[in-house]
This record gives C-alpha cells, sequence and structure tokens, in this order.
C-alpha cells in the first residue's frame, strides 16, 4: 500500500540523550501486516531505562525507544485475516528500515506502528520463527486503554510463572518493589500462592491491595536478619525482578533444597552462568528470564475483564510525547512506579 512517511518518536541518541525525532522512516507495510496509529505507550523500567543509561550491551546507538504501546489499525494488508480496521492492538513496532538512521530493538515509542498476522502466516505454511509476533494481539472492546497497555507487562509476568510451574500455597521470595514485581505479586495472590516481598519503602503503599503478603524493607536492617533468621531454607522460589546480584546472592539460604530460583531481572549471561555453577554444590534449579507469551494474551484479557487487575495501580499521571525527560525525572525521585504517554492525535 502506497504508505510511507517520516514519523514522530522517542529516540536515544546515545546513552543518557533523549530526543524527540520527527524523521523516522515508516515502511510500507506488507501482505501480512497491519498499519497502527499508536494511542498510548509505557516506559519499561527495566530494558527501557537499561537503554537510556546505556547499561544494555546489545543496542547499538541512535535507537527508538520503546516495546510497551497499544495502537488502532487504520490499514491492512491484503492477506491479513486475524485484525480489521479500527482494532486495538498490542505492540505495534518499527523495526530498522534499510535506509533509516535509527537502529530498533522494537520501536513502539512512535505515533505509528506495525503489526504482524502470526495466525495467517502460520496457516499459509510460514516455516520461520513468529515467536516475536505473539505479543501482537487484539484487545477486547471493553477494555481501558490503560489497562490494554499494562496487559504487555502482565503478560509477559504470567507466561513467566506459567513456565516455572508454582503451586498453591508455595512460599515465594520476591526481590524487587517496581512495577514489574507489582505485577509477580498480583498473579502469585491470584494463583494463591504466598509471597513474602522485599523492596523500598517508597513502593510500600502500592502493594497494599495484596491481602496476605509480608512486606519487608530492604533498608530496614533488623527486619532483613529477622527474615534471615527465621525463614533459612523455607521458600519454595526466589524471584529476582530487581536485577541485583549481591540482594539475591544474599537471599539464597532462603531457599530450600531442589527450590526455584528465577533471575527475571538478571539479564546478564555471566551473571546468569555465575549462579548455573552455583546450582551444583546448592542444589536448587536456576531459570533465566525467558518465556513465551503465545497463551498468556488471553488468561491476562480475563483477569482485566473479571476486575482483578486494574492499571490504576500502576500509573499516577499520563503523559505527553514531549515530557519524556519530566517522565524520566519522576522515575528517578519514585514520584512515578511507571509512566504512560498519550501519543498525539491526527
Amino acid at each position: 500500500m502506497p504508505f510511507e512517511k517520516r514519523i514522530k518518536g522517542i529516540v536515544v541518541k546515545e546513552p543518557g540523550v533523549i530526543e524527540i525525532k520527527d524523521d523516522i522512516i515508516l515502511s510500507e507495510i506488507n501482505d501480512y501486516e497491519v498499519l497502527c496509529r499508536n494511542l498510548v505507550g509505557a516506559l519499561c523500567t527495566g530494558t527501557d531505562l537499561s537503554i537510556i543509561s546505556g547499561k544494555n550491551r546489545d543496542v547499538c546507538y541512535p535507537t527508538i525507544l520503546g516495546h510497551e504501546s497499544v495502537g488502532r489499525v487504520v490499514a491492512i494488508g491484503k492477506k491479513v485475516r486475524s485484525y480489521k480496521v479500527g482494532d486495538i492492538v498490542t505492540s505495534p513496532r518499527i523495526l530498522n528500515a534499510i535506509d533509516s538512521d535509527y537502529h530498533s530493538n522494537w520501536g513502539g515509542l512512535c505515533e505509528y506502528g506495525i503489526a504482524s498476522d502470526y495466525k495467517k502466516m502460520l496457516a499459509d505454511g510460514y516455516k520461520g520463527c513468529l515467536e516475536m509476533y505473539y505479543c501482537n494481539q487484539v484487545v477486547p472492546e471493553q477494555i481501558d486503554i490503560g489497562d490494554a497497555v499494562m496487559s504487555i507487562t502482565w503478560s509477559e509476568t504470567c507466561a513467566y510463572l506459567d513456565r516455572i510451574g508454582l503451586r498453591q500455597n508455595e512460599r515465594v521470595l520476591l526481590l524487587g518493589s517496581g512495577a514489574v514485581a507489582l505485577s509477580f505479586a498480583l498473579m502469585l495472590q491470584l494463583g494463591k500462592i504466598r509471597v513474602c516481598i522485599v523492596g523500598s519503602r517508597r513502593y510500600q503503599a502500592r502493594f497494599a491491595t495484596l491481602d496476605e503478603a509480608e512486606y519487608i524493607d530492604y533498608s530496614d536492617y533488623q527486619a532483613m536478619e529477622k527474615l534471615r533468621a527465621s525463614n533459612k531454607s523455607s521458600f519454595d522460589c526466589i524471584i529476582d525482578a530487581v536485577g541485583d546480584r549481591k540482594t539475591t546472592e544474599n537471599c539464597l539460604e532462603l531457599l530450600k533444597e531442589n527450590g526455584k530460583l528465577c533471575l527475571y531481572g538478571l539479564k546478564d549471561g555471566k551473571l546468569y552462568e555465575y549462579f548455573r555453577q552455583l546450582r551444583f554444590a546448592d542444589h536448587f534449579y536456576v531459570y533465566d528470564e525467558s518465556y513465551s507469551v503465545k497463551h498468556a494474551y488471553k488468561k491476562v484479557f480475563g483477569m482485566i475483564q473479571e476486575k482483578q487487575l486494574c492499571s490504576e495501580q500502576w500509573f499516577d499521571k499520563i503523559y505527553e510525547l514531549s515530557d519524556i525527560r519530566k517522565a524520566l525525572e519522576d522515575l528517578e525521585n519514585r514520584k512515578a512506579m511507571k509512566v504512560l504517554f498519550r501519543f498525539p492525535s491526527e
């Protein structure tokens, strides 16, 4: 279709330097793709902040930021069957164009994005890997737009918990108190799994809706010592949702023999290998951060419709795209747990 233009989006020029650019190339969609006008997007406090800070070694700069966005379908390829114009779709993307000045890991924080009809591709005999397209899902009409964008994070944590296979009444030590940790905590509670959270006092109030969860301020020395003294070898699982090696290592004594150490926040191959080596001495299982969201979205949409999940617990306000620096400042100063951007309408 004849749609190729320059669009606006958030670009990390180099570590620490963020710009709003209006010359990002939007390529023509192919037969299996749909074009989406993005409505809202969110900053991932893990991947996006690591790209901004320069800690993500897999990134080439300048790069288009973001992978958490929701858009409305405005045009479809001729072989598309799973989407129609007007549908709301999760995670539209802008990938690297051949003649583009910008790299992209996903490129979600742009005015427009592209989604793929992986179901039709599969039906037509496509033999390549479709995993990256499973995040493109049609959002049920009655779901709020804030809940729609949070469904991306919720589906990731839901898929991860499905992978590690916890059972009711098992005990989990959850390390972290950010947006991902809150997602894990709520999912664990819905699964009737007992959870103890080690996190920041600043975010403790956001976990107040968890009826039976224990919350420990990591800076409270006496509380941490009491946790270690009274819970040796008592947790079935430890989930790292913060990415701090020292904190995780210091809690290993609390893990049962043959327990599960889940390194969701430690996205460093060397650290993962370090903990894999430890397991042979201490007899526990190590899980990296990988998962598949293929079946998670349906479950999450059901939870939203049942009022079990609500994005208001994560978002305090909506920012304009031009407010990216203010949004980052609020995150840094702990005035926001997660930030939501509204894209300008045409």
